[in-house]
């Protein structure tokens, strides 16, 4: 029986070592996940400041482009209306009748 009771209590000593081993593993496994956890949020914290500092950047320049063609179009319209008003200056007769035509133009298409 002395040999029966040997067995087992190797089994027991070899079940207790593999459940020891397990609760190792298991206890370096949380660290590591913690580890990770740590890591992540470090990671998620700088990518946010990144994208937060970059679409500064790009709606600062969208507002720069944006004034800039602004600035364009007024000038661009600023020749326009004195090109047109030297031309009506110049031509009255002939702008009237060129508004008219239009006018006309646009009440046809219009009826249908």
């Amino acid at each position: 029986m002395s040999k029966i009771t040997s067995i087992a209590d190797d089994k027991l000593d070899t079940n207790e070592a593999s459940r020891m081993a397990a609760e190792a593993n298991i206890e370096s496994l949380k660290s590591d996940i913690a580890d990770l956890r740590t890591d992540f949020k470090k990671l998620f914290s700088n990518a946010a400041t990144f994208v937060h500092s970059t679409s500064e950047q790009s709606l600062e320049k969208g507002v720069e482009k944006g004034q800039e063609a602004t600035e364009h179009v007024r000038a661009k319209f600023g020749e326009v209306k004195e090109t047109s008003q030297d031309k009506i200056r110049k031509h009255p007769i002939a702008s009237v009748g060129l508004a008219l035509g239009v006018g006309a133009m646009i009440a046809m298409l219009s009826r249908k």
